[in-house]
């Protein structure tokens, strides 16, 4: 009988020391975790995740003569640049320069302006400007946004 008991209360401490532990890893993995989410947070917070379309850029773009439409989207202080030409599909470096002076004509503080011609761009660009409009989720907009252009004019992350 003295055997059984010490048996039963090895058993009943060895589940309670087991549960602290449990507990403890628990605690540790939790806190882990949290920090993780604070160090994510953190960097979050320092980019900036602005990303807003000019219409003034886009008027003064519509302007010139080769260009039909525009859509132009402000980030870090880079303007990126979508048209839709009246007649060609090519961007010469004298249109290219045109369009950039229009950019910065409605907002002298943009630094870099990447134009492109090619209609899917268009068409990616022009939905990006419905989603700002309409207040879609800023932080996965800006990384799909920065996703889409960093490969589209071959940049590196600003």
């Amino acid at each position: 009988m003295n055997r059984f008991r010490l048996f039963l209360v090895v058993t009943v401490m060895s589940f309670f020391l087991s549960g602290c532990v449990f507990n403890e890893t628990e605690n540790q993995q939790v806190q882990t975790s949290q920090a993780k989410a604070r160090i994510l947070n953190d960097e979050t917070e320092k980019v900036d995740h602005t990303i807003r379309v000019s219409q003034l850029a886009e008027q003064y773009v519509e302007k010139l003569e080769e260009v039909e439409r525009a859509n132009v989207i402000y980030s870090n202080n880079n303007a990126y640049v979508a048209i839709k030409q009246n007649q060609y599909n090519s961007l010469s470096d004298v249109l290219n320069q045109k369009i950039a002076d229009q950019v910065r004509k409605a907002d002298n503080k943009i630094h870099k302006v990447y134009v492109s011609v090619n209609p899917d761009f268009y068409t990616t660009m022009n939905n990006y400007a419905k989603d700002i409009r309409s207040g879609r989720d800023k932080i996965s907009l800006y990384r799909d946004f920065s996703n889409t252009v960093m490969n589209f004019f071959g940049i590196e992350s600003e």
